[in-house]
C-alpha cells in the first residue's frame, strides 16, 4: 500500500507542476519576460537548437494562435499531441495498477526520434529558402 500511495503522490505532484508551468506560460509571454531565459545554445553560437521558440510557441498555442506557434517551432507543435498522448499512456495506468507500466514510444521506431531532431536542428540553421522558414 505505501508504494501505491507514493506513486499516486508523485503523479499528483507531477500534475500540479505541469499545470503550474502551463498556467505560467499562458499568463506570461516568454518573448517579453525576463523570467524565461534565452536559449543558451543560441546565445553561445547564434544557431537555433530544436527547442528554440518552444516556449513562445506554447504561449501562442495556449492562446489559440496556431499559425503563430507553427512559425516559431513547427516540430514542437506537431509533436505536442504525441508527447501528451505518450505521457497519458504511461501515467494513467500506473494510478490503477499495482505495477508501474511503461509504453515505449514508437516501439521499434524509437530510433527515429533523435534522427528527426538532428535533421531538424541542421535544417533550421540552413540560411536559404525553404529551410529559413523553420527558424523562429
Amino acid at each position: 500500500m505505501p508504494g501505491r500511495f507514493m506513486r499516486t503522490a508523485a503523479l499528483v505532484l507531477i500534475l500540479v507542476a505541469a499545470c503550474t508551468g502551463i498556467y505560467l506560460v499562458y499568463r506570461v509571454n516568454p518573448a517579453e519576460s525576463a523570467w524565461f531565459p534565452p536559449c543558451p545554445f543560441h546565445a553561445l553560437t547564434g544557431l537555433y537548437c530544436p527547442g528554440c521558440g518552444s516556449g513562445r510557441a506554447l504561449h501562442h498555442l495556449l492562446h489559440g494562435e496556431i499559425t503563430a506557434a507553427l512559425a516559431l517551432n513547427p516540430l514542437m507543435v506537431m509533436l505536442l499531441p504525441v508527447m501528451v498522448a505518450w505521457a497519458l499512456i504511461n501515467l494513467l495506468p500506473s494510478l490503477f495498477a499495482r505495477v508501474y507500466t511503461y509504453a515505449a514510444p514508437f516501439g521499434r521506431w524509437a530510433w527515429m526520434i533523435p534522427v528527426v531532431l538532428v535533421l531538424y536542428w541542421i535544417a533550421r540553421n540552413i540560411p536559404c529558402y525553404p529551410f529559413n522558414m523553420l527558424a523562429p
